[in-house]
């Protein structure tokens, strides 16, 4: 089978290929999407921070939020701007 000028043994390498590819993208995307959402659930609009665990009141003032505020932004502009550093 010739395929843009290469010559494939199989029908199938190109394409499952392709098709390998497209389902890792979505399963990164849905990772990032879930550890977006995740860090948006611990965000804290009040003090502008994002907590260490659901179920604390810890929030560290530096390493955790400036690492959350590019992690956020990513999924949501308003809330990563809003989170101090």
């Amino acid at each position: 089978m010739k395929i843009s000028g290469l010559i494939t043994t199989s029908p199938f390498p190109i394409s499952l290929f392709v098709i390998t590819i497209l389902l890792l993208s979505s399963f990164v995307q849905q990772k990032i999407y879930s550890a977006c959402k995740f860090l948006t659930r611990l965000y804290n609009p009040t003090l502008q921070l994002v907590k260490t665990t659901p179920s604390s009141n810890l929030y560290y003032i530096s390493s955790d939020n400036m690492l959350a505020k590019k992690a956020v932004a990513y999924c949501d502009g308003e809330i990563g701007q809003n989170i101090t550093q």
